[in-house]
């Protein structure tokens, strides 16, 4: 069964390929292996992402660079390859600051928290939560930023400990 927005994305795809619309089928790709990887289809995500890439890179489109290693650096980490989230979270760090997308900071900010996390490192995942926390209270869903399924994740993974 296909998730609506997997389908919407899938049939952007197939148009934007149709017209030749490099541009959006890149996009596209991008978001559709964030839907792949909220639904925990790891392996249709890294091929999506892996298509989209040297598009995304071609066509000079550094706010989809952003969320496509943002994405890249979940996937990662869900696959177990911490050096290669941090590599691709390192490459979201440096678009977010080249080119001022702020409104990217509370991401970048909740997965150096999710990966410290996952190296074991919870006080500097704690500190990344609040510090995430404190950035995004500048942003309002709805108006370009869509982080908070990194914070949420990353206050989820740290909820436990603290209960423990």
């Amino acid at each position: 069964m296909l998730f609506r927005s997997e389908a919407q994305y899938l049939a952007v795809i197939e148009l934007g390929e149709r017209g030749g619309d490099r541009r959006d089928v890149a996009i596209a790709r991008v978001n559709l292996a964030w839907t792949y990887l909220g639904g925990g289809r790891l392996v249709s995500a890294r091929r999506s992402l892996d298509l989209a890439a040297d598009e995304v890179e071609a066509l000079r489109l550094p706010y989809v660079q952003v969320d496509a290693a943002l994405t890249r650096s979940w996937l990662c980490r869900a696959e177990g390859d911490l050096a290669a989230a941090g590599d691709a979270l390192g490459v979201a760090a440096a678009l977010v600051e080249a080119h001022g997308f702020a409104e990217h900071r509370p991401s970048v900010t909740a997965q150096r928290g999710l990966l410290a996390a996952a190296r074991g490192a919870e006080e500097d995942a704690r500190a990344a939560l609040a510090q995430a926390r404190e950035e995004a209270a500048a942003f309002a869903p709805g108006h370009g930023w869509d982080g908070a399924v990194y914070i949420d994740q990353l206050a989820a993974l740290l909820a436990p400990a603290a209960a423990g």
